[in-house]
């Protein structure tokens, strides 16, 4: 039994407990009338189950007696329409609505909030419990050592059979355990990079690139301002100008090249309105890539390649090609024609040494036999690094025409773009890469 002195303890203390009861039951009230009043603005854009997961993310709380919409309620998600390339292009409407350049109050609403990521097929949010305690405030410093403050993180989470979401995290995390700040975006879709990158913070001064070529390429093609650095975590499948400058395959090494900061110029050429910084082929490679446009499911591997080029073999018929260079004509025509930036081309063939990827030129390489045993026998050279050699020579030029009597398929650093007539030009605006 309680003494009379604790009894008079307790009813003292009563008033108080009601009252503290009180004003909590008030506080869960009107958070649960801001709650539903920010989630009937999200429904417009996802399910309440996605909104579900947002408030989760975003530190919102709701009472047990809160009703929420259900997906059965809200009918079917309804699929993202047309959006201009600063939503990101074809990405869904959870990345158009998180990104600072299409919702600007969304860091005002959650200064705190954790970050959030969008994995392509999957209706929800993915956040970090240690996000956001990780996360550096706005008007930080860069630590020491370190020429970079906000860094912008463009994935592919697909690449490298998978790799590239897990590889992603992993970097993001290393740079704010080292106090920088991060922002991860994981594509979706074809374009979906390079709209994410065209419409990043002023103040981002290091976007970094997570994939293959296709992925670099996007966020190159992305950058408005050329002087912004770029970072690779090279995960494709060729990995052409990861090979050509011995850029580093893993995250600690490439979180070194990010604090050390040495950076070189990265010549890029305009292929009939394509950025190209690899190689552009004119003739049977970009048959070749033609034919894969209709094999891509999912990651591109070696044995994707092969298939599509025995597609390509089926039926092949060379056309002659006319080239002019820096506004001269050649005397002969060509059944092949390269033009590259680089020392590695499709992952298994070395072409000339004497190449620089900052000269503001590209390397031609001319190929005159149009047989297919020709055509096989340069396939040879170019495996064991005898490029230019027999019958094929290079000459470098900064503006490239080719034109042919009918249609010829052109590949861009890879992808099928274009056809003849071909009109390429080195830019006079180099990029800047960050290199060991």
């Amino acid at each position: 039994m309680l003494s009379r002195q604790g009894r008079r303890q307790q009813d003292t203390s009563r008033p108080q407990a009601v009252e503290q009861l009180r004003g909590a039951t008030r506080h869960r009230q009107i958070t649960g009338h801001q709650g539903e009043a920010r989630k009937e603005r999200l429904t417009g854009l996802w399910p309440a189950t996605n909104a579900d997961h947002l408030f989760r993310a975003t530190g919102e709380t709701r009472s047990k007696s809160q009703t929420f919409l259900t997906a059965r309620q809200l009918g079917p998600q309804k699929a993202a329409g047309p959006q201009d390339e600063c939503a990101n292009g074809p990405s869904s409407a959870m990345n158009l609505a998180l990104h600072p350049c299409q919702n600007r109050d969304w860091e005002a609403l959650t200064p705190s909030a954790p970050s959030v990521s969008y994995a392509p097929g999957v209706s929800s949010v993915s956040t970090s419990e240690t996000d956001s305690a990780q996360r550096p405030a706005a008007d930080s410093s860069p630590p020491a050592g370190c020429r970079f403050q906000r860094i912008l993180v463009i994935a592919n989470p697909i690449a490298g059979r998978g790799r590239g979401r897990a590889a992603a995290r992993e970097l993001v995390e290393g740079l704010r355990a080292r106090g920088l700040d991060v922002e991860l975006h994981l594509t979706g879709a074809s374009g979906d990079g390079r709209g994410r990158v065209r419409c990043m913070e002023a103040r981002t001064d290091l976007v970094v690139s997570v994939g293959g070529d296709g992925t670099l390429g996007e966020v190159l093609d992305g950058l408005v301002d050329r002087s912004v650095p770029v970072a690779v975590l090279p995960l494709g499948t060729g990995n052409c100008l990861a090979l050509d400058l011995s850029l580093p395959r893993d995250v600690d090494s490439l979180l070194d090249v990010i604090f050390r900061g040495r950076t070189r110029a990265l010549d890029a050429a305009s292929v009939n309105g394509h950025l190209s910084f690899l190689v552009a082929g004119i003739g049977l490679d970009a048959r070749v890539a033609r034919e894969l446009e209709g094999l891509r499911d999912g990651p591109i591997t070696r044995w994707t390649w092969a298939r599509a080029a025995l597609r390509a073999l089926r039926g092949y018929q060379p056309t002659e090609l006319a080239v002019e260079l820096d506004d001269q004509l050649l005397d002969e025509p060509y059944a092949q024609v390269l033009v590259s930036n680089t020392l590695h081309y499709a992952g298994v063939f070395r072409l000339s040494g004497k190449y620089r990827v900052d000269d503001g030129q590209f390397e031609v390489y001319l190929f005159p036999r149009a047989s297919l045993l020709a055509m096989i026998g340069y396939v040879l050279r170019g495996c064991v690094g005898l490029l230019p050699g027999g019958s094929c020579r290079m000459i470098r030029a900064a503006r490239i025409r080719i034109t042919a009597d009918e249609a010829v398929p052109c590949q861009v650093d890879g992808d099928y773009r274009t056809e003849t007539p071909l009109e390429m030009e080195v830019t006079g605006r180099a990029f800047t890469l960050l290199v060991p």
